[in-house]
């Protein structure tokens, strides 16, 4: 292995000293003159059409300076470019008891709560669905009118030849999984600022300004973009310091668009900090998923086809949810080597919170009935639970029978790995009552092959510039949302440029100052944020290097 001097070192985090002294700034910690409170009006029904609302009483309070609507800013977006189905506020209907209403942005909280209760909203109760399989059945009042049975999103794939590869088991298993909804519950609730400037020549509103717990900046300033239809060079997107995101902060939160509609209305700077029970309303979190799964396996504990019917829960929006079932079945077969596999996936709308991309979304809860399964048939054939797995491993470099390419592994390793050090052999099955030991095996993408905006764009991009006196600063448009990029970031132009770690400053994610980068998601941000800074420090280091040789004659 390469002798490094700076990476592989304990280090402390860059950000260390201002998350532990309480210097550093969160969202919800940043004020501006004249800064508003939002409070956001939620709907107390799952499923209703919006008939009146009259906000009247709420902007004659005292203390009250605006109420927005969804007439205010109707258009609709979404993370995905099939799935632009959200309003920031409603307009036409509710989907979800939380489901976002009106906003008051007031002098202070008690006003904006007090302004909440006068504003008097007239709904047309519509049937509402709580089950993705009984949802599926519905023909009317449905959730989204485009949406037939309240499906967002089915497919249907087949590799290999799975009936082949069944009447070829020993053993088969079948069986019904069911995964409840999970959410993130970062200890930082997301929070937006948002504050307009005067044009100094119209004196109307001009360029808008954006500070948001995000993990996605880019995204953001796109939306922002579509809802407020504002050019994105009119608007900046600040990421302070995430206290936490898990996926939950991975795509637009309502939220984050309100406050913006908030502060145009206004004319002042608006401010808004979900509660916590605000959190569990916008969500995002990982879906209830009904898994039905058919696994069979030869005696020598080889798996010879697969088959899955999985039906997500995903809420009353699109959200990622196009892609995190396609993921339920893509990546079903890219962590074994399984030559036959069927796969049915829906991705069903119901009246509950929208569910999101968290962490892993599509093969956890997927990956958890595989591997019970898996171990179910490992004791009928009584092979070890680990065997069984080291005997269905990839050979990468290779392509999985559904077409998905692996360059690197390590599972061979890392189940060696555990079985040394859990001491399996000898402690399997013989701990005390109420404890044991087992195994599961689990993996995700790193990265996605497309950029979420459609567009040839690199999906990472960093500059480097060397100051006079020998500093260094990166600029990045990667997040830091706590799992130590800007660190990552600084090690290794450190590393590369051949310079201590103190020389070397990062500023990321502000879209008026640094280069595109496409997201924190997907485990992405090392392996290719990671390696736009490699390229840039090397060709900085060339750079200095001609331009030394060129200042001492020499080559």
């Amino acid at each position: 292995m390469t002798d490094f001097s700076i990476i592989g070192k304990p280090i402390a985090m860059v950000d260390a000293a201002g998350k532990t002294s309480g210097a550093g700034k969160y969202t919800d910690d940043l004020s501006l003159p004249g800064m508003l409170v939002g409070k956001i009006l939620h709907s107390p029904h799952p499923h209703a059409r919006i008939e009146r609302i009259d906000t009247s009483k709420a902007e004659q309070l005292d203390g009250v300076i605006a109420v927005a609507i969804g007439a205010d800013a109707p258009n609709t977006y979404g993370i995905l470019p099939v799935g632009h189905d959200e309003h920031a506020l409603a307009v036409d209907k509710v989907r979800y008891v939380g489901d976002n209403v009106a906003c008051v942005a007031a002098e202070d909280e008690a006003t904006a709560e007090s302004a909440l209760e006068l504003i008097d909203v007239d709904y047309e109760l519509l049937p509402a669905y709580f089950d993705p399989e009984d949802s599926m059945k519905t023909e009317r009042d449905l959730i989204h009118d485009n949406k037939a049975h309240n499906l967002e999103k089915d497919y249907h794939h087949v590799f290999g030849d799975p009936e082949k590869g069944f009447a070829e088991a020993d053993q088969i298993a079948e069986a019904r999984y069911i995964a409840n909804e999970v959410t993130h519950a970062a200890m930082e609730p997301h929070s937006t600022l948002a504050s307009f400037e005067l044009d100094s020549h119209t004196g109307k509103l001009g360029r808008l300004t954006v500070w948001s717990s995000t993990q996605v900046p880019y995204y953001l300033q796109h939306k922002l973009s579509l809802v407020l239809e504002m050019p994105m060079s009119q608007i900046r997107v600040i990421k302070p310091l995430v206290g936490g995101g898990f996926g939950g902060k991975s795509e637009v939160i309502p939220l984050e668009i309100i406050a913006a509609i908030a502060a145009r209305k206004a004319k002042r700077p608006v401010k808004i900090t979900y509660t916590r029970e605000e959190v569990f309303w916008a969500h995002r979190g990982r879906p209830r998923t009904i898994i039905d799964l058919k696994t069979g396996v030869k005696n020598d504990g080889r798996i010879t086809a697969v088959k899955a019917r999985v039906v997500q829960d995903g809420g009353g929006y699109c959200s990622y949810g196009v892609v995190t079932i396609l993921y339920s079945g893509a990546l079903l077969g890219a962590l074994y080597d399984i030559p036959n596999i069927q796969y049915d996936g829906y991705r069903v709308l119901t009246n509950k919170p929208a569910c999101g991309a968290m962490r892993g979304h599509g093969t956890v809860n997927v990956r958890f009935a595989f591997e019970s399964q898996l171990d179910e048939l490992a004791a009928r054939i009584n092979l070890d639970r680990a065997e069984i797995r080291r005997r269905n491993l990839l050979q990468p470099p290779c392509i999985t029978v559904n077409g998905l390419r692996v360059q690197s592994y390590g599972l061979p390793e890392c189940i060696d790995k555990v079985v040394e050090r859990s001491d399996w052999q000898n402690r399997k099955g013989k701990l005390p009552r109420g404890r044991g030991l087992g195994i599961a095996c689990s993996h995700y993408v790193s990265g996605a092959a497309n950029s979420i905006i459609r567009s040839d764009m690199p999906h990472s991009t960093v500059n480097i510039k060397i100051d006079r006196d020998g500093g260094v600063v990166v600029y990045t448009g990667a997040s830091e949302i706590g799992q130590g990029s800007d660190t990552m970031t600084a090690q290794i132009a450190a590393e590369v440029l051949g310079c201590s770690l103190a020389r070397v400053k990062v500023i990321a994610a502000d879209t008026d100052l640094t280069p595109i980068d496409i997201g924190s998601y997907s485990s992405r941000v090392t392996f290719m944020a990671g390696n736009a800074t490699l390229r840039a420090a090397q060709e900085v280091k060339n750079q200095i290097a001609s331009a030394a040789a060129k200042k001492m004659v020499c080559s």
